[in-house]
């Protein structure tokens, strides 16, 4: 995800905070329409609003004024890289260990990943295949 996105979403986030902590309802509908309020404080926090039928003033971008206030202070692209906890492994090089579990045919090699234990046949061979 490049870093204005990040960015907008962590701004839009913020807005909600905001709000919150002013006592400013700015959502309705369970929660999903933003209304003027919600638009009114983004725009005052560097975020164009366009109104969306469904979801009211939800889809926010950084403004121009923003942008160039990012651009302006070097922000680190690397700083906003996700790495989702349950995949990493600490002091391990950074590998990553996934939730899957690879299965292969033993006569064709035909490989296949499930996330959880599952009995499956190779279709070219028709064979079950072993889990690796």
């Amino acid at each position: 995800m490049p870093v204005e996105e990040i960015i907008d979403t962590l701004l839009h986030e913020m807005v909600h905070l905001f709000n919150l902590q002013e006592g400013v309802q700015d959502c309705s509908r369970g929660n999903t329409y933003h209304n003027k309020f919600f638009r009114d404080t983004a725009a005052a926090r560097g975020l164009n609003c366009k109104h969306v039928p469904k979801y009211g003033w939800a889809m926010t971008s950084l403004t121009e004024d923003t942008k160039k206030l990012i651009t302006s202070i070097a922000v680190d692209d690397d700083a906003f890289r996700l790495v989702r906890a349950e995949t990493y492994k600490p002091g391990a090089g950074g590998e990553r260990k996934g939730n899957s579990k690879k299965y292969s045919c033993p006569a064709c090699s035909q490989t296949v990943r499930a996330t959880k234990t599952v009995a499956v046949l190779c279709g070219l061979c028709m064979l079950p295949m072993v889990e690796n």
